[in-house]
């Protein structure tokens, strides 16, 4: 499959072998040299966050805790808002191109713009777990169109296929050259869902909504737990020295006025009674 100008220049490798990497979908629009670049938007490297001191007061520690939740939950959305936002933008591409190639077969059926072209290699495309093979059309003399499948096939479908073996093709025209753009006739049966890098992206994007999601209501919780918890009114503790009298009560004897305690029965300054 794609050949020629609308495939982001892949007939400039008529000369040598297509990399095991390949496979993927180019486009002028977009030139995407294999899976791994789909999402090339990738946040890069763990994001460390310090916070604290020597001393800190319950109102601050509080505060600082839920700052780094919100810090926290803040990059999981921007991490994961990035990946969907990416996933998006590559499902609709793909779905375009199947839309393009699906018209462009239909188009070659009834014109006639059918040609015979040669498999030169089959290749697994490890990131999205499919095959795909390369292929060449011979035109004019001693010319070579290459072109080459996306990632569609899975391996038992791909022992359809040999090097060497003989398939047909739809090309844009009747006459080859090297613009010429060209897909196998296979592909029209093809679902979409065959496609290995619209899985990767439709599965991508699942796994980054359902971890937005479910860290978003994680830190939620946590906010609210702890708000909560520290909005609690705290326990008094009663200062251990409150429960002791300061002084035991003290009155006056009625002779000699000295002081003396009420639990006393005599003055011990004079003997006197006190009762």
């Amino acid at each position: 499959m794609p050949s020629g100008s609308r495939r982001g220049g892949s007939h400039r490798r008529s000369s040598r072998r297509i990399s095991r990497v390949g496979g993927t979908h180019f486009s002028t629009r977009r030139n995407i040299s294999n899976s791994s670049n789909l999402s090339r938007n990738r946040i890069g490297g763990p994001a460390v966050f310090f916070y604290g001191g020597n001393t800190i007061s319950n109102n601050g520690k509080k505060f600082g805790i839920i700052f780094i939740l919100v810090l926290i939950a803040f990059f999981i959305a921007l991490f994961c808002g990035i990946s969907i936002s990416n996933a998006k933008e590559n499902i609709e591409f793909i779905k375009s191109d199947y839309s393009y190639y699906q018209n462009f077969i239909d188009r070659a059926e009834v014109n006639g713009y059918i040609e015979d072209a040669t498999i030169t290699d089959i290749i697994y495309n490890e990131d999205v777990n499919r095959y795909y093979f390369t292929y060449e059309i011979r035109y004019g003399y001693n010319n070579i169109l290459e072109g080459y499948t996306f990632s569609v096939y899975t391996e038992s479908e791909i022992s359809n296929f040999k090097i060497g073996q003989i398939i047909k093709v739809a090309v844009d025209s009747n006459v080859i050259n090297q613009f010429t753009d060209s897909i196998p006739l296979d592909y029209k049966d093809m679902p979409i869902e065959n496609d290995g890098e619209y899985s990767k992206e439709v599965r991508s994007k699942l796994i980054n909504t359902i971890i937005l999601s479910t860290g978003l209501i994680v830190i939620f919780v946590l906010i609210v737990i702890i708000v909560l918890k520290k909005s609690k009114p705290q326990k008094v503790e009663e200062n251990p020295d409150s429960n002791v009298n300061n002084e035991t009560e003290k009155t006056v004897c009625e002779y000699c006025g000295s002081t003396i305690s009420k639990q006393d029965d005599k003055c011990p300054n004079c003997g006197a009674s006190t009762r």
